[in-house]
């Protein structure tokens, strides 16, 4: 897995993207680093880019992953991801469900999820296309 994220301090607003194949071990790493910026940024808006990702893993896997975590260990702060495939919608629904966060949501586009958080997509496009 690759990954890489970039902070936008005028919109108050973390990106986060992901690429390759991303195993378990790394939905575990992406959790601790997700709580680790949210420490650093506690009022910002955070957009996760997987649409260059592949899931490695199934839902029994990510379940079973999800039950070692509280809902406390995940920010309450709002948190939009963008997502291709059928796999990856599944197992981001499963977290929002999982959990009840009203505060999560799922897109296919860049342009959706900027809508949603009302930031230009032309702040974001570039470093989500490198």
């Amino acid at each position: 897995m690759q990954s890489a994220y970039k902070i936008l301090i005028s919109e108050k607003l973390v990106l986060k993207k992901f690429s390759g194949e991303v195993t378990i071990d790394d939905m575990k790493e992406i959790f601790k680093i997700a709580k680790e910026l949210h420490d650093l940024h506690p009022n910002y808006q955070v957009l996760n880019d997987y649409t260059q990702a592949s899931f490695k893993f199934n839902k029994d896997d990510f379940t079973n992953l999800m039950s070692s975590f509280t809902k406390s260990h995940f920010p309450f702060k709002p948190k939009n991801f963008i997502v291709k495939s059928p796999k990856q919608f599944v197992m981001y629904s499963f977290y929002k469900d999982n959990y009840k966060f009203k505060n999560t949501a799922i897109f296919n586009t860049i342009e959706g999820a900027c809508s949603s958080i009302r930031v230009n997509p032309s702040l974001v496009k570039e470093f989500f296309s490198t």
